[in-house]
Parts: structure tokens; C-alpha cells; sequence
């Protein structure tokens, strides 16, 4: 990802923190529920797949720019972070170690797709 592609992701996700992430985080914590907000969001960014290879329908970030988004989805929700960081801790395990079984596989090219 370009740099600039990088700085214009992470204006879109400040946004989205502000807007829709940090108004549903009281309710989260308070309720322990899922914070579909967040998550519903960071689909629409495609981001579920963002540790992903291009060629694999992701958008090819890599350790450090998943820690900084996880980091800055902390500032405004604490579980839409954790969330989605133990989501690309998964996907980084398949694809470094499930890739090449057809499960798997299908797996993956799925994410990229969200």
C-alpha cells in the first residue's frame, strides 16, 4: 500500500472512530456485547482482509500498519480493537501456516472479500 493510499486509510478510520466506533463504545462495554458497529465498519474498508496479499483479494498490510490501526481503534473502542486484532492474528496464523490446504484456502480468498 502506498503511503498516501496508507495516510488516507487511516484519515477514513479516524473518522469512523469518531463517528461510528466511539458514540457505540459505552454501550459495548456496558452490555459486553459485540461491537458490531465497528466491525460492520472496518468490513466496509475492507480491513477484515487487510493483512491479506493483493493477490489474494486483501489489501497487503503488513505487522506494523495492523498494530497501528489496532492502536488507533483503541482510542475510541477498546473491544472493536481487540476485535479486530485477534481477527488478523488468525488470518496471519493461516497464511503463514494453513496456506496451500484447500480449507484454508477458501479461508482466506473469503477474507479478502470482506
Amino acid at each position: 500500500m502506498t503511503p498516501a493510499r496508507t495516510a488516507i486509510l487511516f484519515e477514513e478510520l479516524r473518522e469512523i472512530g469518531k463517528n461510528v466506533i466511539a458514540p457505540a463504545a459505552d454501550d459495548v462495554d456496558r452490555r459486553a456485547r459485540f461491537p458490531h458497529e465497528g466491525i460492520d465498519a472496518l468490513k466496509r474498508l475492507k480491513l477484515l482482509g487487510g493483512y491479506l496479499p493483493v493477490e489474494r483479494g486483501g489489501l497487503g498490510l503488513d505487522v506494523v500498519h495492523i498494530a497501528q490501526i489496532s492502536e488507533l481503534l483503541g482510542h475510541f473502542c477498546a473491544s472493536t480493537a481487540m476485535v479486530f486484532a485477534m481477527h488478523q492474528i488468525q488470518v496471519a496464523c493461516i497464511l503463514h501456516h494453513g496456506a496451500g490446504s484447500r480449507y484454508f484456502d477458501e479461508f482466506l480468498d473469503a477474507q479478502g472479500e470482506r
